[in-house]
């Protein structure tokens, strides 16, 4: 059996390679992390440290899960998706899950989240690009989306996504007592460890607009990234085809005699003419 998994292992290619070891690291961290955190939690957990252990194993199983995405939606949608969108998909979990929450980089670097999640934006919104292109190609499928249709459409899935894991880590924090929504904030909880205590005053409490402030720019920075891909994937379906056919023409147009001298070519100067026209006609 592992015999043969090591076989077919090797008879993939360099990108295939690469992404089975990624997934392969990140499920050996993320089980790990939850046997880690299981045995404290049998043998050390106090009623302070309990929720602490209980949210790494939620983690961990998350981060475990979305392993497993790339291979479920290929095989629901029969596509074989790009090497770069998985293997992006699987580094964004790891920074979030493992480095973000299980490592607390978001508390040890202030811009680890802000840039996770403009790099979500960009992200979500090219998938979004993605998942039209494939549809666009279907024979089966008459409507042919245009460019305004796909850019509102990106658009829509990347703050629909933000919006579904800003429940997530509101549920989370309001199931295990978490702070991934960052309405708990104190100085001492990066030099000295969390501060479970509410009475200490370490332990401050955000109040009014300052507890939305994590929130918000959150989804502003996912609105910013997905505002990037999606004006670049807009300005790249509108005219790209265009440019290509202007190009096309202007090389078509001119070409060398028999003694080498540059000269127009009248039919191809008679095809633009003619389109020309028929353009002035419709106006």
């Amino acid at each position: 059996m592992v015999r043969k998994k090591i076989d077919k292992f090797k008879s993939l290619g360099k990108r295939e390679k690469t992404r089975v070891l990624l997934i392969f690291i990140i499920r050996l961290l993320a089980i790990s992390v939850l046997i880690y955190a299981f045995i404290k939690m049998l043998v050390t957990a106090t009623k302070t440290t309990y929720s602490t252990y209980v949210n790494l194993m939620i983690q961990a199983s998350v981060l475990f899960v979305l392993t497993l995405v790339p291979t479920i939606v290929e095989k629901i949608w029969k596509v074989h998706l790009p090497f770069t969108i998985v293997i992006i998909f699987l580094f964004m979990a790891l920074c979030a899950f493992f480095f973000g929450e299980i490592a607390d980089f978001y508390i040890k670097f202030s811009w680890w989240d802000d840039f996770l999640h403009t790099i979500a934006g960009l992200y979500i919104a090219a998938c979004a690009f993605f998942l039209l292109s494939i549809l666009n190609e279907r024979k089966d499928i008459p409507y042919k989306s245009s460019p305004g249709f796909v850019f509102l459409f990106a658009l829509c899935v990347a703050l629909a996504a933000e919006a579904v894991w800003e429940m997530i880590e509101y549920s989370i924090d309001g199931i295990v007592g978490a702070n991934m929504q960052r309405a708990y904030e104190s100085v001492g909880f990066v030099k000295n460890g969390a501060v479970d205590d509410v009475t200490d005053p370490l332990f401050n409490a955000f109040v009014g607009r300052e507890a939305l402030k994590d929130t918000m720019g959150d989804i502003i920075e996912v609105l910013i990234g997905a505002l990037i891909t999606c004006t670049i994937g807009y300005i790249a379906l509108k005219y790209d085809a265009k440019l290509r056919n202007v190009v096309t023409r202007a090389k078509n147009r001119f070409s060398k005699d028999k003694n080498g001298n540059i000269v127009e070519n009248k039919d191809e100067k008679m095809i633009e003419n003619n389109e020309d026209s028929t353009n002035e006609n419709k106006q």
